[in-house]
């Protein structure tokens, strides 16, 4: 009775492309047959359950008996008659024994039972698992620039491929037939899925970020070799194959950090050194210990607000610092003209005492000071020998005397 039924389901099949519950009815409800309708349904019912059939219903294929709604499809003959009926066409066996083999050793999915209905459910939910996997991986290779997209979108339209079948023995055969020719893309992915996974993405971001914003732009000492070194990395992290050579790229680049962080503390080191050296000798001019705390700040405010001692914390790269340094004399100037307006204001005569048992008292009397520039005073002039040198420091010698009997002191610059 199943034979009959399976067969009259192919014929019709072949000869109009279709057939329904309600062709089923009509044929085996017939004089031929006589079968209570009750009875073709179960009868269809079986084929189904056993793998033979699909059913068709409003343009979404039913594929397996533990789909929703399949038991009222067979137990009310009105939904019954607007099914329609699919063989399933046989999978040679050692296709099925192949698939068998990948779900169970490559996905630990268990193959209960040799149907059709039982690969078709597994390879489906494997293949949409890989495509989750996939479409993630897609979308970080995208947001980080790699170029390994295409190798990725391959494995995502293989298996969008097994899902979008409409049989599931065709859906079957181009599972195994995808996995077969997919081998290394799906081990190139399970590469960079555990690439991810290990948050070497942020190292990655952070190598790009050193070459970009450091290396390359700055103008520190770089020797050819490890110039050779920043142009392997960056050809490395642009290719398709930048996780095999990782290791490589790691090595390469900490070996270019620590050495511009050498040469970033040597020269911080000595930049900072100079600043504390030059506010040292300015807080030993003559009367500075005379200033309150807030006109000594002032003073030396124009060289303290370049200083940072812990290079950790200091997020100037190497070219700020490098002219910094050349900066400092202007800095200092600065700091000396700020001292010189307060010893100004400290040697401005004070009115004289109005105390009648001391009416000879007079002002302290403090120190003259004077800020001399050698351009106000001498002429730029070309020195070309020993003797045209000697004449132009006696000539500056006898000037700095006469500013000197009008002082007490004078700085120089």
């Amino acid at each position: 009775m199943l034979s009959e039924v399976l067969n009259e389901i192919k014929s019709r099949y072949n000869r109009f492309g279709i057939c329904t519950g309600s062709d089923l009815l009509d044929y085996f409800g017939g004089n031929q047959y006589g079968w209570d309708s009750l009875a073709i349904r179960f009868f269809t019912a079986l084929l189904f359950r056993g793998g033979f059939i699909e059913i068709e219903l409003k343009g979404k294929t039913i594929r397996s008996y533990t789909e929703s709604g399949v038991k009222e499809l067979f137990e009310k003959e009105p939904q019954f008659k607007t099914c329609q009926f699919i063989e399933v066409k046989n999978v040679d066996p050692a296709i099925r024994q192949q698939c068998k083999k990948i779900l169970e050793s490559d996905f630990d999915e268990t193959v209960n039972t040799d149907t059709i209905p039982e690969y078709y459910q597994k390879i489906v939910k494997v293949a949409n698992r890989i495509l989750l996997q996939v479409n993630g991986l897609i979308i970080s290779a995208r947001e980080n620039q790699l170029n390994i997209i295409d190798r990725l979108k391959k494995i995502e339209d293989g298996y969008r491929s097994v899902v979008n079948k409409n049989h599931s023995s065709e859906a079957i055969i181009t599972f195994v037939d995808v996995y077969q020719k997919l081998r290394e893309e799906m081990s190139f992915m399970r590469k960079f899925e555990r690439f991810v996974e290990n948050g070497n993405l942020k190292f990655l971001q952070e190598i790009r970020k050193f070459i970009s914003d450091v290396w390359n732009p700055q103008h520190f000492p770089k020797d050819e070799l490890r110039q050779q070194k920043v142009q392997a990395i960056i050809t490395e992290i642009t290719s398709n194959t930048f996780i095999d050579n990782w290791t490589s790229i790691q090595t390469d680049y900490l070996d270019l950090k620590n050495y511009y962080e050498v040469i970033y503390n040597n020269l911080h080191s000595r930049v900072m050194k100079k600043i504390e050296e030059t506010m040292e000798e300015i807080e030993h001019f003559p009367l500075f210990d005379r200033f309150d705390p807030f006109e000594q700040r002032k003073v030396l405010e124009p060289l303290n607000r370049h200083y940072q001692p812990d290079p950790s914390q200091d997020r100037r790269n190497y070219d700020f610092l490098e002219q910094l340094e050349n900066a400092l004399p202007s800095y200092k100037q600065a700091s000396i003209e700020i001292y010189g307006q307060l010893i100004e204001e400290l040697n401005r005569p004070v009115s004289p005492s109005t105390d009648t048992n001391d009416g000879d008292s007079k002002a302290d009397k403090k120190p003259k000071f004077k800020h001399i520039r050698v351009s106000e005073i001498m002429k730029t002039r070309q020195i070309s020998s020993e003797e045209e040198l000697k004449d132009y420091l006696n000539t500056l010698e006898k000037k700095l005397k006469e500013e000197l009997r009008k002082v007490d002191y004078f700085f120089l610059s």
